[in-house]
């Protein structure tokens, strides 16, 4: 099963350490970021800046280039967003995710909306904590427990 993680979270609240435990995973597909930043970007006011401007990408060195390059269709392309997770979806890779906190400020219609788009897609489980994505150990494949501080630990 495929499925698509969007997490919403707040800063220093786990997600780096989220993130860097999913990578362990064969299953897991990271793409070129942790954080995106595109809805973020495009609806919630004080994030605008979030915005990739186009015209200071041939400033940008080689790698940054091809990130910010992403980013910006992203934000300006019907679609690409989707299409891109999306395109990281393998016969082994069946995991993939959008790990921005600040996502946590967008409002519901924007939340389902990403659902819907992806479901259209054939992307497969969206997760969330009510649907529970991860029920059993096979997904996961060899994760090991995070480290003892952080077991159990809630935000």
């Amino acid at each position: 099963m495929k499925t698509f993680i969007l997490l919403l979270g707040a800063q220093k609240c786990g997600t780096s350490w989220l993130h860097e435990y999913l990578k362990q995973s064969p299953r897991f597909g990271q793409g070129f970021s942790k954080e995106y930043h595109i809805w973020d970007a495009l609806d919630i006011g004080i994030l605008h800046g979030n915005r990739v401007d186009p015209v200071t990408l041939d400033t940008l060195a080689s790698d940054q280039k091809v990130k910010q390059s992403q980013r910006f269709r992203m934000q300006n392309e019907e679609g690409y967003y989707f299409d891109y997770f999306t395109s990281l979806f393998t016969e082994d890779v069946t995991i993939t995710a959008d790990i921005t906190p600040s996502y946590s400020g967008l409002k519901a219609e924007r939340l389902r909306s990403i659902k819907q788009k992806f479901a259209e897609r054939g992307g497969g489980q969206t997760g969330s904590s009510d649907q529970g994505s991860f029920e059993t150990d096979q997904e996961f494949g060899s994760l090991q427990p995070g480290p003892p501080a952080l077991q159990g630990w809630d935000c």
